[in-house]
């Protein structure tokens, strides 16, 4: 009775020993989900600021179109102007020249905005896209350290549950 009892006894160390080991490489999990989760707030903002560029490049491209219609607006307006010969009609066309001179700068104006916005877009997409290899770098390091962990208690788990 006495062996029996001696033997539950050390089983029953042995579990506490396992289970000791078994809550070390639980605790290695969240560990690992911080990682994760600093990765992925990393490449959301990536995501996002890609997404602003390509809105403002998209943008660009049909602004750029448009003041391409205003000058060519513009140029026949002036034309007209210079053809015209009596005042009534040299007025009508002046204001029409006029109108289309102030949309085509003000237009230029937001293209130029508009441009300086697509740089500084692009130029931070580069920042954060050298910051998250940065962070890659960093972090390999820690997750193999973690994975060395969890490898050296999955067998010390694996030798105190007596599984070889």
């Amino acid at each position: 009775m006495n062996t029996l009892l001696d033997a539950l006894l050390a089983l029953q160390a042995q579990d506490d020993v396992v289970d000791a080991l078994q809550k070390r490489l639980d605790a290695l999990a969240p560990r690992l989900a911080e990682l994760d989760v600093m990765r992925q707030r990393t490449v959301k903002s990536i995501e996002e600021t890609r997404a602003g560029a390509d809105a403002d490049e998209r943008r660009q491209r049909e602004l750029e179109g448009r003041i391409s219609d205003h000058r060519q607006r513009h140029d026949r307006n002036v034309a007209h102007l210079d053809s015209v010969k009596r005042m009534r009609e040299a007025t009508a066309a002046m204001l029409q020249v006029e109108a289309g001179r102030k949309m085509l700068m003000e237009e230029e104006n937001e293209l130029r905005s508009l441009s300086g916005r697509v740089a500084d877009s692009h130029a931070s997409l580069k920042r954060q896209e050298s910051s998250l290899e940065e962070l890659d770098a960093s972090q390999a390091d820690a997750r193999g350290e973690i994975e060395a962990e969890r490898a050296e208690l999955g067998g010390e788990v694996a030798a105190g549950s007596g599984v070889r």
